[in-house]
């Protein structure tokens, strides 16, 4: 037995007052209680129990250290348990990664951060495919199917693609009743940060209309900007349908081929498994489920 393991067995010993009821006590042997108080004694250099066939009683250096012993094992009690409670406790740094149009999930990590102040959460924005646990994050929010068997996921938000235009485009400009007619309109498109493409829209039955058939009035990386323009009355832009509740619920905008539109997907929450979730982590997927519906 360790050092602490001795003294714990040496100050159940002197509360029972018996070497078979400190054994049953400890679920060992009457022997090996009797061999570590013996090796005990022999590493301090002092006799701290009177053994007699039928009781025992501690010497003078033996209540001297019986004392100590308590004040230490009892400190070291309030340690371990306060440092349990903090272990317990949602804090320190959350790293994680958000795609460039999760700028709707912003109010949830807002009311996360007041809830829980002791997590600090650091986001990177980026549409790149992060590698979670070499770059070591802690969790990552993607859409897509999950190839990694060393992460695990859980559903946040599923969404639709939509194409949006304002009223005054449509008064000047027409009505696109099927996709082949947006190629007489005014496109604005997303190009991917990561890679440089620019994003297709995707209609049934799986027509697939890139930029060069969908001609480009602006290109950019930045879904804020591509709605402004679409409000302004410059274009049509292909949005994801959260990023513009508010303006179609106020008619800034208006949806148009909504039959048509075939594109929809779901965000997930994404972080590395085989191994215990830490407090803050879990305090963020329960929270964020709860909130993201």
């Amino acid at each position: 037995m360790n050092h602490i393991s001795g003294v714990s067995l040496f100050v159940r010993v002197a509360q029972a007052g018996s070497f078979v009821e400190a054994a049953r006590q400890e679920g060992v042997s009457p022997s090996a209680v009797s061999k570590s108080i013996t090796r005990l004694e022999q590493r301090l250099g002092v006799k701290l129990v009177h053994r007699s066939t039928r009781s025992l009683s501690l010497t003078a250096e033996g209540r001297i250290y019986l004392e100590s012993c308590l004040q230490v094992l009892s400190q070291l009690q309030t340690v371990e348990s306060s440092l349990g409670n903090a272990i317990e406790q949602p804090q320190g740094r959350l790293r994680i990664s958000l795609p460039m149009v999760c700028g709707f999930l912003l109010p949830a990590l807002a009311d996360f951060s007041s809830r829980y102040s002791a997590v600090v959460i650091d986001i990177e924005f980026s549409d790149r495919l992060v590698e979670v646990i070499a770059e070591g994050f802690d969790l990552v929010i993607r859409t897509g199917s999950l190839s990694d068997s060393r992460l695990s996921a859980r559903p946040l938000e599923r969404f639709k693609a939509k194409v949006v235009g304002s009223p005054g485009y449509f008064l000047r400009n027409g009505t696109p009743m099927q996709p082949a007619d947006l190629q007489q309109h005014h496109c604005l498109h997303y190009r991917f940060s990561h890679s440089g493409k620019i994003e297709p829209w995707r209609f049934h039955p799986d027509i697939v209309m890139g930029e060069a058939q969908l001609p480009p009035v602006m290109i950019c990386n930045s879904l804020e900007a591509r709605i402004h323009y679409a409000k302004q009355g410059s274009g049509l832009a292909w949005v994801p349908d959260f990023s513009v509740r508010t303006e179609l619920g106020d008619g800034s905008l208006l949806s148009v081929l909504d039959d048509c539109v075939a594109h929809a997907d779901e965000f997930s929450m994404v972080w590395p498994s085989g191994k215990q979730t830490t407090p803050k982590l879990r305090a963020f997927i329960d929270f964020m489920s709860a909130r993201v519906q």
